[in-house]
């Protein structure tokens, strides 16, 4: 018999659903049936699967050691033909009555090893008893695009991996490119993850960055566009307003979720000769958006390896005599609506990165001593 007490990081999950996560290799029907029978029991009791669990609630798993090792997924666990149980009064096994019993765990262990030291370019700029938001390093990823890769999702779910949940992983409520740096928001529960994502959803909050275009921008504009995912080549595509006209040659698709249009609304914050320092506000949210937006426009993303001028990047490089690792975009600030309980009117802010602080820094020093007259 295994005695599980579920913590508040799990709070909010339906019953059938924490049970697929704890025992990801058994079978789903085996699992109601299971229930049924009361060989899975919630708080002493008959329980049918749709339970909404709550802290503190005990699920108790009448099973052969051999069995929940087996449907735990453990390695050396011995396969059986058939599902051995114990039913409800019968001899318990050494370890009945223990919260937590060896094996429960198993499954953390992964991400604490892949994810290793938390990087010290990874910085938490706010956090509470449900999210957390870092300040994203340009170069790192924030999921995985390999199964090879270390994401920032690996970081997280390293780092709160020993809260005492079994099946809740912290992990990312909103993306970043990988050369784009500034604020990632995680639930540290499954209450705030599901916050969060009701939030980006439902658009219930303002998200605003930073960056250094090429070219002269003066009055505060939005811009909208048709925007259209290549697969093929990890690029996207933009047109006027309105919806596009079918995909060309098959590689092209206009899709609900992943185009459409795409709005950004922008703000002058400082000039320099032949760049730019804007404010941007994200009105929707679409990979390589704002990059491309501006590209279209005729004021690329200064670093922009992708959609930018590698010409330009190069004579900036130059003349700041300081490489452009990356683009010098960042997610700045997170503004939470009103609507949001308690994080009604809430900003998250993260500082710049130390290298878009010193390209800044370079362009004020050589506006002061050459007058504005150095352009592009």
């Amino acid at each position: 018999m295994k005695n599980v007490t579920i913590h508040p990081a799990d709070a909010g999950r339906r019953l059938d659903r924490f049970l697929q996560k704890i025992l990801p290799a058994a079978d789903r029907g085996f699992l109601y049936k299971m229930l049924r029978k009361k060989n899975i029991t919630l708080n002493g009791k008959k329980a049918d699967g749709p339970e909404v669990l709550c802290a503190g609630d005990t699920v108790t798993f009448f099973f052969s050691d051999e069995t929940f090792a087996r449907f735990r997924g453990e390695e050396g666990a011995t396969p059986d033909k058939a599902p051995a149980t114990l039913k409800p009064g019968a001899a318990a096994s050494p370890s009945a009555g223990r919260t937590g019993a060896p094996g429960i765990r198993a499954g953390r262990k992964d991400a604490q090893d892949a994810a290793g030291v938390w990087p010290a370019s990874l910085t938490v700029v706010y956090e509470d008893e449900r999210i957390v938001a870092v300040n994203k390093p340009a170069g790192m990823l924030s999921q995985k695009s390999a199964p090879e890769d270390v994401s920032l999702c690996e970081y997280l779910a390293a780092r709160f991996a020993e809260t005492g949940s079994l099946t809740f992983r912290a992990g990312v409520a909103n993306r970043l490119d990988r050369n784009t740096s500034g604020l990632v928001l995680a639930g540290k529960t499954l209450e705030g993850q599901q916050f969060l994502a009701e939030c980006f959803r439902k658009r219930t909050l303002r998200k605003y960055y930073r960056t250094l275009v090429f070219g002269q921008v003066s009055a505060p504009r939005e811009i909208a566009h048709v925007l259209t995912k290549d697969e093929a080549h990890n690029r996207v595509r933009l047109s006027g307003t309105g919806r596009p006209e079918g995909p060309a040659g098959g590689r092209q698709r206009p899709d609900a979720e992943e185009d459409g249009e795409v709005r950004i609304r922008l703000w002058a914050e400082e000039s320099f000769p032949g760049c730019t320092l804007l404010k941007v506000q994200l009105l929707t949210g679409k990979s390589h958006q704002i990059r491309a937006q501006l590209a279209a426009e005729g004021f690329p993303v200064a670093g922009d390896p992708k959609y930018g001028d590698p010409r330009k990047n190069e004579a900036l490089s130059e003349r700041l005599g300081l490489p452009l690792r990356h683009q010098l975009l960042h997610a700045e600030e997170i503004f939470f609506n009103d609507g949001n309980g308690a994080y009604s009117g809430k900003s998250i802010r993260a500082p710049l990165p130390a290298h878009f602080e010193r390209c800044l820094a370079l362009l004020r020093r050589q506006k002061e001593g050459q007058g504005g007259k150095y352009g592009f």
